[in-house]
Parts: C-alpha cells; structure tokens; sequence
C-alpha cells in the first residue's frame, strides 16, 4: 500500500515539473517572436479560409522581448477582449478592421 503512496507522488511531481519545464520553454521561446511569426498570427485570424486559430492564439498568450511587437500584441488583446463577434464569425468586423491596420503598420515599419 505505501508503494502506491510513493508511485502516485512521484506521478504527480513528473506530471508537474513537465509542464512548469514545458510552459517555461514555450514563454522563452515566445520572447524571441520575429515579425515574421507575428506576421503570419494577424494574417491567420483575418483570413477567411483559417479553420483555426492556434498562431493567433499562442502570439496573444505570451509576452514578446521585442517593444514594438509586444505593443501590437496588447493592442490585439484590447481589440479581441469583450469582442462580440456575428454569429459564424470568430472576431467582429470591428477587431478585424483593427487588426488589419496593426498588420498594415507592422508591414510599412522598418
């Protein structure tokens, strides 16, 4: 009985320091966003045959190193929060215009 004690600890703490370790990789490597991956996150959510929106997604959950593109990020989470999209559509047409113009100033900065 006491072996099952120590094997369902022992479960629990791998189960633990793999996704502390795990989440701890995803945000280090969050950090090292480039225009290009934030690039490819704004064209994903505005595109109309996009069936998911997994880029868009992880580039909204986890701080950017880089100033600018964290400004944008922020930008797309105060468009994106309490939006209240059509019924069938993901984002409303008024956080889609939004992002669109975060895109375009994205594209045009050097």
């Amino acid at each position: 009985m006491r072996a099952t004690g120590y094997l369902i600890g022992f479960v629990v703490v791998g189960t633990f320091t793999f996704f502390f370790w795990s989440n701890q990789r995803t945000n280090k490597a969050h950090l090292r966003f480039t225009r290009r991956d934030v690039q490819i996150a704004l064209e994903e959510v505005l595109s109309e045959d996009s069936c998911c929106h997994d880029a868009f997604d992880l580039f909204l959950g986890h701080p950017i190193g880089d100033p600018f593109l964290e400004s944008i990020r922020q930008r797309c989470i105060a468009l994106v929060t309490n939006d209240r999209p059509e019924p069938g559509r993901d984002i409303s047409h008024q956080a889609a215009d939004g992002i669109g113009a975060l895109l375009k100033e994205l594209q045009e900065r050097p």
